[in-house]
């Protein structure tokens, strides 16, 4: 029996990256989530469900408390987060273009997940778990961070923001799975294994932008000397619901020296959300403005309206997950994945 009372581990990466297996050892978090082909014991919680069939060294395991955190975006790598935004130092013309050519047309998102293992209990070929877990996910448009840092200094110039996103969720969870090996001796594998796992969620809170659709017009001194603002947001949300997920996956062994996995995560999931959930729809127009001498209260107009809803119900994102595990001496493993 091994006892695993305590283990933390925390990245922070300013590449894209996600714990789509939502592994929750810090041996996976050390291998950067390579390591579903080659997960042990408890360390399968949370993988590919096929792996409860590899052979452990222990025939009962605990995990007592163990969490794992990513955060992620698509434009600015660690180095660069710390030279323009940790300083406060005030921003160069070429720090500004440096900062916004990072900047990918479709806008700057940035991701971020956590897993909180409360319990973990491993048999063979079955697991148990309980967790709470949290996604957040946010999608600025480009042009309205060009806009600040940039200022309004292209002439008739229309700043979109149809292209924001965002959306966050946390919950708990428990997480049955189960794996069986299956021997068949026209395949040319030492071993095959399949295994599932059910999870039962039961979300706190969730919140997600349903569309943004919005304009910034900026003056013209020939034709318009104006500037107007249009927008509207509809954000849905909700402080409860509960669902279930269902994981499958697939593992071979050859010369016990080589596994290779595929996995389905989230493949059929709904969580419906019943407690508090509604829509609401915030507007702003505003029109025949000129900055700094025209900001009178009656030229903007804005409403916010709320619409009560019996329920709605979303998806956890659906992953298929490849991996593979090498071990050519026993001491010695390379892992690779791809989802």
């Amino acid at each position: 029996m091994r006892v695993l009372f305590f283990s933390l581990t925390i990245i922070l990466m300013a590449a894209n990256a996600a714990i789509a297996q939502k592994a929750i050892d810090a041996r996976a978090a050390g291998m950067a989530f390579s390591n579903a082909a080659d997960t042990r014991g408890v360390e399968s919680a949370g993988s590919n469900p096929a792996t409860l069939g590899l052979k452990n060294d222990f025939r009962l395991e605990f995990n007592l408390f163990s969490a794992v955190a990513s955060i992620s975006n698509n434009s600015f790598s660690k180095s660069q987060y710390d030279r323009y935004f940790t300083t406060g130092d005030l921003l160069s013309d070429g720090d500004i273009d440096d900062i916004l050519n990072a900047i990918p047309a479709s806008g700057l998102r940035a991701d971020g997940q956590a897993r909180l293992n409360s319990l973990s209990i491993y048999l063979p070929n079955f697991s148990f778990s309980v967790f709470g877990v949290g996604d957040a996910k946010l999608n600025i448009p480009k042009s309205a961070l060009e806009l600040p840092l940039q200022g309004n200094n292209e002439l008739g110039r229309v700043y979109s923001f149809d292209e924001a996103d965002g959306a966050d969720w946390a919950g708990m969870g428990i997480s049955v799975s189960g794996a069986q090996s299956i021997r068949w001796k026209r395949l040319p594998f030492d071993d095959i294994i399949l295994g599932a796992t059910l999870t039962y969620y039961r979300g706190f809170v969730f919140d997600e932008i349903e569309s943004a659709d919005g304009q910034l017009r900026n003056f013209d001194l020939n034709s318009n000397p104006y500037i107007s603002l249009d927008g509207e947001l509809s954000l849905l949300s909700a402080n409860g619901g509960s669902g279930v997920s269902l994981n499958f996956g697939g593992l071979a062994v050859v010369n016990e020296k080589i596994t290779v996995g595929l996995a389905f995560f989230n493949s059929i999931s709904q969580i419906n959300w019943n407690t508090d959930a509604e829509r609401r729809v915030l507007a702003i127009h505003a029109d025949s403005i000129s900055l700094p001498f025209n900001l009178e209260d009656d030229r903007i107009v804005d409403t916010e309206n709320v619409f009560p809803l019996n329920s709605f119900s979303t998806r956890l994102p659906a992953v298929m997950d490849w991996s593979v595990a090498y071990s050519p001496q026993p001491d010695v493993t390379l892992t690779a994945e791809w989802e």
